[in-house]
């Protein structure tokens, strides 16, 4: 009998190890850490990119930066944040994934042969709650940086 309840307490004391060790969750200053290098990276190649000179240089302009941005956000999705943190940090990164869906749906528009000028005007218009929304959500978390791009 009390080499079954030794064997039970190992099992026990296994399981609550694995699912503490297993469940991948991070700190919040990991979790800032590494948002923080995420989106750092994203801002210098969004920096790189040079703002286009004309109006049709707009649709170029617009691709080179969602393909900036989309390491960041497959980045950001990796993370896996603590679940006091998990609900901020979900809304964080939809608040940036609307962004960045904003500027595909601006280059779906721009490709069906919509006025560059109005669908820039559009889009910044479009893009200033977003903009709002993920400053806000991730002040939050602690990470301005990602809401800087």
């Amino acid at each position: 009998m009390r080499r079954r309840a030794c064997a039970a307490a190992a099992v026990i004391a296994v399981a609550v190890a694995v699912a503490g060790c297993g469940s991948g969750s991070l700190s919040a200053a990991q979790l800032r850490s590494r948002a923080l290098r995420a989106c750092t990276e994203a801002a210098r190649r969004l920096g790189r990119i040079p703002a286009p000179r004309t109006p049709s240089g707009a649709e170029a302009f617009l691709r080179r930066g969602v393909s900036a941005l989309e390491p960041e956000m497959t980045a950001l999705g990796r993370l896996s944040p603590s679940p006091e943190r998990a609900s901020a940090y979900v809304q964080a990164r939809t608040a940036t994934r609307r962004e960045v869906d904003a500027l595909r749906s601006t280059i779906k528009g721009l490709k069906a042969g919509n006025d560059p000028a109005v669908a820039i005007k559009t889009l910044q218009q479009e893009l200033l709650p977003l903009e709002r929304h993920a400053h806000a959500a991730w002040h939050t978390l602690g990470v301005p940086a990602c809401s800087d791009n």
